[in-house]
């Protein structure tokens, strides 16, 4: 997390000591170390480096790998799942044409578990989140790691051949259409770091799930 102003920086002190108390691997570093990990950046007041954390800069990768490892062992069945009914025996699961029985069913739906969740007899609080995420074609990087710059609330996410600019979640449901400012502010937000940047080669909006206060 990248800071642009002195005071921003000093007001992080607090902050991140709390973060350590917690066991989060984190140090507050300066300018001239900011430039040596990211000489890319314009010239800011510091930052907060996550030295343990770790990403993925190509998430399709993963997954196919994931993929492979696993279907080997198991039958994978592309369907919707309309409706889960639990019973002494365990739980039947409907899709088009098709109920399965299992003894047990892990709901990994994301922002569509909810409803599932309530039919399985579970009533957990969640809210849809919606993400804005902006892409540009690069076949350099222009960063070596996501930074954020704290005051702009958004990431700069290094990715296989793009820079992906994510951020400014919104809670909306999910039948509200896109919030189509919010990814002007990221183009902007972009553009006040790299002015160079053209037009975006693709934007979009994903929905995640998130559990008010009252869950966390």
């Amino acid at each position: 997390m990248s800071t642009e102003t002195a005071q921003a920086f000093s007001a992080a002190g607090a902050d991140m000591a709390a973060r350590r108390a917690l066991g989060i691997e984190v140090d507050l570093i300066g300018p001239e170390a900011l430039a040596a990990l990211e000489p890319a950046l314009p010239r800011g007041a510091g930052a907060a480096y996550f030295s343990g954390a770790t990403f993925l800069d190509d998430p399709g990768r993963m997954m196919g790998l994931i993929a492979a490892a696993v279907l080997p062992k198991a039958r994978l069945l592309q369907a919707r799942a309309e409706r889960l009914t639990r019973g002494p025996t365990g739980v039947v699961v409907e899709v088009p044409g098709l109920h399965l029985h299992a003894s047990k069913v892990v709901i990994a739906a994301g922002a569509h578990a909810r409803a599932l969740a309530v039919q399985a007899g579970d009533r957990v609080p969640l809210d849809t989140e919606r993400g804005y995420h902006v892409e540009w074609d690069r076949a350099e990087p222009l960063l070596q790691r996501p930074v954020c710059p704290t005051a702009r609330g958004f990431y700069f996410c290094p990715m296989a051949g793009r820079l992906r600019v994510a951020g400014t979640v919104e809670l909306g449901g999910l039948n509200l259409p896109p919030s189509v400012h919010r990814v002007h502010k990221l183009v902007e937000g972009a553009r006040a770091f790299f002015p160079d940047l053209g037009e975006p080669d693709r934007s979009w909006m994903a929905f995640a799930r998130r559990c008010p206060t009252a869950c966390q």
